[in-house]
């Protein structure tokens, strides 16, 4: 008896199933490839907006210094605890009231008493240094949920 041996018939090319997993496979990395992409573009402008915020700061703080070498007694006129800025206004810088906008930033300079304890020290409570004042330098954008701020201490140190 002879038997017939049976052949198959390789079927040469890509079947549905693995050109959907294939599909599949590249739409997931050029998805995250994207997400990678868009996060570093908004890393990247997050860390553009800081340094901007940095030197609206940095620019505030030597404003306050300015204004203490040209006359110490233009910061101890202004109210302790309120927002203020110094501002250009053509001719000459301006204390205004509150804080000024710079496009998108709004920076705000807040003085503060500074105290001194029995030995002379910087303290939190104590007797008040009238020759000082404490500096706090906001900048803020995206609607205030972002805040750069920066601190410092002036004295009149041209005073006798």
């Amino acid at each position: 008896m002879k038997y017939k041996q049976h052949t198959t018939l390789k079927s040469f090319g890509i079947s549905l199933v693995e050109v959907v997993v294939g599909s599949a496979i590249l739409l997931t990395v050029i998805i995250s490839l994207v997400f990678v992409s868009v996060q570093a573009l908004r890393m990247n402008q997050l860390s553009l907006d800081r340094a901007q915020a940095q030197l609206l700061a940095e620019t505030g703080f030597e404003l306050v210094r300015f204004t203490r070498d040209t006359s110490f007694s233009l910061l101890e006129e202004m109210d302790t605890e309120n927002p203020y800025d110094i501002v250009w206004d053509g001719n000459a810088f301006e204390i205004i009231s509150g804080a000024s906008s710079f496009g998108k930033f709004s920076r705000a300079i807040t003085l503060y008493p500074v105290y001194r304890d029995g030995n002379s020290n910087i303290a939190s409570s104590g007797d008040e240094d009238e020759q000082g004042r404490r500096v706090v330098i906001s900048v803020s954008w995206q609607g205030g949920e972002m805040v750069e701020t920066q601190e410092g201490y002036v004295f009149d140190i041209f005073r006798d």
